[in-house]
């Protein structure tokens, strides 16, 4: 069976991983050995540069033995004794070392883990004494006390890293919940005795405890959680490693438009303001038949008056939606007794930024006054002959407003530089 033992110093991690200082490796493990007066040490480090054989080219170095009565520490790969080697990255699975002493003397010995950075919180490196039969989880307990004699087998340890738990955290939905954490703790086992974890809590940052349990199986789920930070604590012994892990809410947008002018009329273009925030795309029902997609700020005309239902729906960049909607009051202009548009009466033409008005019945004192599709007047004259010319800043569609007295005609322009 295997027995964890701890001492009351360095039981409880409070961050996701141990913080690495260097930059050749993800993880390091420093292991001293002391007895009989003196001190020696050896190396494992995981990168993604690094192999799982022996390469003398890289990192790893071959041991080189202290001088008499010293004790020697080694790793074991591919039959060279080292006193460094690196391996593949953790993530890519489980890794037994083989690690052996050369004790120098009779003695009693102890291994102190000198360094131990990079690691999640969650992954086990457990020490086996293949002579005691004895296995320690040294994230636990930094500190491992035996005896030995120079008579006995110089391989008589193995490293287990045992990597962390693998977990996914899946988005809520756009109203922030539902959200899912999936954790898979792996199984592993060491001398045919299953390394678990006794028990599991989620909680949130503040300590409160979400959902709490002792493991069946080596896959955890959660459900229907908000978004926010968690804390996912996976107890063995006295020992708690702490992941912590984020519940994201996808991006969200909120609907939102006016129109730009505060009177509306049939035959003239409006344009509808973007009041919206967070939308990626865009979809407007005029609700006279007519649909818009994909513009923020459409421009429309209504054919005729009437009250219309405007649907403006949006979508964020993740697809969350929201729909506004509003009642728009299209009405008629009131005519003036001006000949009609149509008729051969009025002639209207434009000429690059200049717009021309020619009736036979235009008195002296008609307004004419050129507006934007917003409404805005960028142009205006009293017109006391024909024909009357007003002239833009630059081109685009205008509406012609021709006033006397109390009433007016319009009629809608496109000039052009």
């Amino acid at each position: 069976s295997i027995t964890f033992t701890s001492s009351p110093a360095g039981r409880t991690t409070t961050a996701g991983t141990f913080y690495r200082t260097d930059s050749w490796y993800d993880q390091l493990l420093t292991l001293d050995i002391s007895g009989n007066g003196f001190m020696d040490k050896t190396d494992i480090f995981f990168d993604e540069d690094a192999t799982n054989a022996f390469d003398p080219m890289a990192e790893d170095a071959r041991k080189m033995y202290s001088v008499y009565g010293q004790p020697s520490i080694f790793t074991t790969v591919d039959g060279e004794r080292a006193s460094k080697i690196g391996q593949a990255p953790l993530s890519e699975g489980p890794r037994v070392i083989p690690m052996g002493l050369k004790p120098g003397e009779d003695g009693n010995f102890t291994f102190t883990v000198n360094t131990m950075e990079g690691f999640p919180a969650t992954a086990r490196i457990l020490l086996e004494d293949l002579v005691t039969g004895s296995v320690q989880n040294l994230v636990e307990n930094s500190t491992y006390n035996f005896a030995m004699t120079t008579s006995e087998t110089e391989e008589r340890f193995l490293i287990h890293f045992v990597p962390g738990a693998d977990i996914n955290a899946i988005a809520t939905d756009c109203q922030g919940t539902n959200g899912q954490l999936d954790v898979d703790l792996g199984t592993y086992s060491v001398g045919g005795t299953t390394v678990g974890w006794d028990s599991y809590r989620l909680q949130n940052t503040d300590g409160s405890v979400v959902a709490s349990g002792t493991p069946t199986g080596s896959l955890l789920s959660f459900s229907g959680l908000s978004a926010g930070n968690y804390n996912l604590v996976l107890v063995s012994g006295s020992y708690e490693g702490i992941e912590p892990v984020t519940i994201e809410q996808p991006l969200t947008a909120t609907a939102g438009f006016e129109a730009a002018a505060t009177e509306i009329y049939a035959g003239e273009p409006v344009q509808l303001l973007d009041r919206s925030v967070g939308s990626a795309e865009y979809r407007f029902d005029f609700g006279d038949g007519n649909i818009i997609t994909g513009e923020a700020q459409p421009v429309h005309t209504f054919a005729n008056p009437g009250d219309y239902t405007v649907l403006q729906e949006v979508w964020s960049a993740d697809g969350c939606a929201d729909e506004a909607s509003q009642t728009l009051q299209v009405q008629t202009r009131v005519g003036s007794g001006l000949n009609s548009p149509d008729s051969d009466n009025l002639i209207v033409w434009s000429q690059g930024l200049q717009v021309f008005v020619n009736a036979d019945d235009l008195q002296a004192g008609d307004q004419l006054r050129l507006t934007d599709v917003l409404g805005r007047t960028v142009a205006q004259r009293s017109c006391n002959s024909a024909p009357c010319s007003l002239e833009a800043s630059s081109a685009g569609t205008y509406i012609l407003v021709i006033e006397r007295n109390n009433s007016i005609q319009t009629r809608q322009v496109v000039l052009q530089d």
